[in-house]
């Protein structure tokens, strides 16, 4: 047995399961100041030490399981192996800001910088973990919205200019079909003079797509933290999903926000109402793809629905109010007028996908007997100009 001074452990932060919120003055006592307070304890000489006051070091499953020791005194454990024990615990509960980077997230992938946001909003506003992810979700959809707006604008001046803009969308689909490329080049160029001269970029609905970063980036942020789980998960959910590490066990949740994409898909509200080129022909697919995938995404984590959820409820008011005739004046967004709505959708996209084909090798044919007769208008030139030259 070796003869050491018996040492004296107190509880640090690191095991504190009360949280510091923004509104409160009393904060949680320090590593540093525990460490102080415990050097300023006064030890009594181990030849002193009664053998009945000796306690023992607690079983190793209790700090396995993360119990904070109160008072540790054995005079046969010397403080480098104590250390070490509370070196392998586990955090029990997140109390400051970097608890989950000690825990190996928030890195700076685009996943990890979401887990930084859902820690801040954890500490800082005292909601429980599905409060939380709620929270944290309607704060991103806010921030995206001056992008949504802008789209929305620039998505509804696109189709107020459908009748003037469609007539040269058939010109071009015919110049290139025939394999005219002058008369496609002329076509394009007449189709740019348009968009410029209205101040409106083509590519511009494009930037809508930006959204899809960021709900995969929640998506992987979240099932990272249940898979692990992060402290609280298992035990921060709400009526009957109170475990948001597990999948929903009636379904309910997968379910909700598969009506709810599906919602969100019949009435536009990605595209800020107006009716694009070809979403009658995707919106019977990605209707059956969307309860296609059910099976899958039933075996996700709660936590992952309910942002989903809170997602699709966020888009489905955000295309009310942008229908509105007032929030469209007041955000600069035009109404579509009635030539827009009423313009025919181009034959194109009403062709099914035999006649697309058909119309494809049609041509195909077509650009090589073009091929053809200028390779022999080549070669009736050059022997005219060798019969000249004779």
């Amino acid at each position: 047995m070796r003869s050491q001074s018996p040492v004296s452990f107190v509880p640090v932060s690191r095991y504190q399961s009360q949280r510091t919120y923004f509104w409160s003055s009393k904060s949680t006592a320090t590593v540093s100041e525990t460490a102080n307070a415990a050097s300023d304890a006064k030890v009594a000489p181990a030849d002193a030490l009664d053998s009945t006051a000796t306690s023992a070091l607690p079983p190793s499953h209790i700090l396995s399981s993360g119990a904070p020791p109160s008072t540790v005194t054995d005079a046969t454990t010397t403080a480098a192996e104590v250390a070490t024990a509370f070196a392998d615990s586990p955090i029990v509960g997140l109390t400051k800001i970097g608890d989950l980077k000690e825990l190996g997230f928030c890195n700076w992938t685009p996943a990890g910088l979401a887990e930084r946001l859902l820690e801040f909003m954890y500490l800082t506003t005292g909601l429980p973990w599905w409060g939380t992810i709620i929270c944290t979700t309607l704060l991103i959809r806010l921030a995206v919205l001056p992008l949504i707006i802008k789209v929305s604008r620039s998505t509804a001046k696109i189709q107020n200019l459908k009748p003037v803009t469609q007539p040269i969308q058939e010109a071009l689909s015919r110049a290139k079909a025939s394999g005219d490329r002058m008369e496609a080049m002329k076509q394009q160029k007449k189709m740019m003079a348009v968009f410029k001269d209205n101040k409106v970029s083509p590519l511009a609905p494009v930037l809508g797509l930006a959204q899809a970063p960021i709900f995969l980036s929640f998506f992987w942020a979240l099932k990272g933290m249940a898979n692990f789980p992060v402290p609280g998960f298992s035990t921060g959910g709400f009526g009957w999903v109170t475990d948001l590490t597990v999948a929903d066990p009636y379904y309910i949740l997968p379910l909700a926000a598969s009506i709810g994409t599906l919602i969100v898909l019949e009435t536009g509200a990605e595209s800020g109402g107006a009716k694009m080129a070809g979403s009658s022909m995707m919106k019977p697919i990605m209707r059956i793809g969307i309860f296609a995938v059910l099976p899958i995404t039933s075996s996700l984590p709660a936590a992952i629905f309910i942002y989903w959820m809170t997602s699709n409820v966020f888009t489905f008011f955000q295309l009310l109010l942008l229908k509105q005739p007032a929030v469209r004046k007041f955000f600069n967004i035009p109404m579509l007028n009635k030539d827009a709505l009423s313009a025919p959708i181009n034959a194109t996209s009403r062709m099914s996908f035999q006649e697309s084909y058909k119309k494809l090798k049609e041509a195909a044919k077509e650009r090589e007997a073009a091929a053809a007769r200028a390779l022999a208008a080549k070669e009736r030139i050059r022997e005219a100009a060798g019969q000249a030259k004779a």
